[in-house]
């Protein structure tokens, strides 16, 4: 998030934009890949070890959590296409960066996932009240 925030502040200076401008260095070939790896490792552990992913179908936030980055890769390379090969300003109306927007919108899913993770904490935690200072329910 500092990264693109960054790249935002480089934008509205200098304007212009290149594959290699200082900040996409760091956003497109280092942060992305790894929040890439991270996704993928995060989701096949909780495919494979976690009882509310692994046994109860497909979670649709987590899937949508899951697929967000790679929603973002494609879509850098058509926009720094587009910029090499068109004369476009880096404004973030036009319509070669409207893709982003779905970036975005996937991460919102974040919200769905603690979702359902409280909901697991509940579980976990009905019948043991006392070790969390609670009166029992009657």
């Amino acid at each position: 998030s500092y990264f693109t925030e960054q790249d935002g502040t480089w934008h509205m200076t200098v304007i212009r934009d290149t594959d290699f401008t200082p900040s996409h260095i760091i956003e497109f070939y280092m942060s992305y890949p790894m929040y890439i790896v991270i996704g993928v490792g995060g989701f096949m552990y909780a495919r494979t070890r976690l009882p509310t992913y692994g046994s109860k179908g497909w979670s649709v936030a987590y899937v949508l959590l899951f697929v967000g980055p790679f929603m973002i890769f494609p879509n850098v390379g058509l926009n720094e296409w587009g910029h090499t090969f068109w004369f476009m300003e880096e404004l973030f109306v036009e319509p070669l960066h409207w893709m982003f927007v779905f970036f975005g919108w996937f991460s919102l899913a974040v919200f769905g996932v603690v979702l359902q993770l409280l909901g697991r904490v509940v579980e976990l935690a009905h019948g043991h009240e006392e070790l969390l200072g609670l009166e029992p329910a009657e």
